[in-house]
């Protein structure tokens, strides 16, 4: 685990497990640990990324933050476009150079249907589905309804 959000108060530790020895050690906080939570954690070479999720003051996140062992946590700043403020996501690293972060929810609990692709050399977000212009392809048509069904 990671900060989240404790049952009173916000809670901004980190934990990293040592897969070798399955020993946790906490790391040291600094000015931009982010106290969030329902969000995922991807690695990348080294480090950790994270995107959105609930702040401590229950709103959503669109920042990017990364982790790293030596130099903690940083925010990092994207260019463009950049996806709607989110939690309950899924995110995972593609080929070692894109970060991938796909539906959600977001701060009115509506459920998310996009898929956004970040270059983590550029820092570039491009959306590639979803009902957004600027996306690549976009949502399909609802399939029409064969109204209701009755059985005997």
């Amino acid at each position: 685990p990671l900060a989240g959000l404790g049952t009173a108060f916000v809670l901004d530790d980190t934990w990293v497990l040592n897969l070798f020895t399955l020993e946790w050690t906490r790391q040291l906080s600094s000015a931009f640990s982010p106290a969030v939570s329902f969000t995922t954690v991807s690695p990348t070479g080294g480090a950790a990324m994270l995107f959105g999720g609930k702040m401590y003051d229950s709103t959503l996140g669109g920042q990017l933050f990364r982790f790293h062992l030596v130099h903690g946590w940083t925010r990092d700043r994207t260019a463009g476009l950049r996806p709607a403020a989110r939690m309950g996501h899924v995110a995972a690293l593609q080929g070692g150079s894109k970060l991938v972060i796909a539906f959600g929810v977001d701060a009115y609990g509506g459920s998310l249907m996009d898929t956004w692709v970040m270059d983590l050399g550029s820092r570039e977000w491009r959306c590639v589905y979803g009902p957004e212009h600027a996306c690549t392809a976009q949502l399909p048509a609802p399939p029409h309804s064969p109204g209701g069904l009755r059985f005997p």
